[in-house]
């Protein structure tokens, strides 16, 4: 699942509570968001985590958040990984 995806799923919880977060899904859908603008979704995400009252609802809200947190965390340590590949790849187009 790609982190496009579960904030699809926050959002979709989010919707019962958040009228705009049908906005946003739809501004994500269409890829209008970059990075930047998705952690300050993800800051929005936290503070209605906070607001919820509902235990119940407030669990599945936080479970969401931590996977999508989780995702991040994975995605950043993938591009890490990826940068060292490239400058092992261009060490060894030097030494052709």
């Amino acid at each position: 699942m790609t982190k496009k995806e579960y904030i699809f799923k926050v959002l979709d919880k989010l919707s019962e509570y958040r009228p705009i977060a049908r906005w946003l899904k739809v501004l994500l859908n269409q890829d209008r968001l970059d990075d930047k603008q998705i952690s300050w979704l993800l800051t929005i995400f936290e503070n209605t985590i906070k607001e919820v009252s509902d235990k119940t609802k407030k669990d599945k809200l936080q479970k969401s958040m931590d996977a999508i947190k989780k995702f991040q965390s994975l995605e950043k340590e993938q591009e890490k990984k990826d940068a060292k590949d490239i400058q092992e790849l261009d060490k060894m187009l030097e030494n052709i």
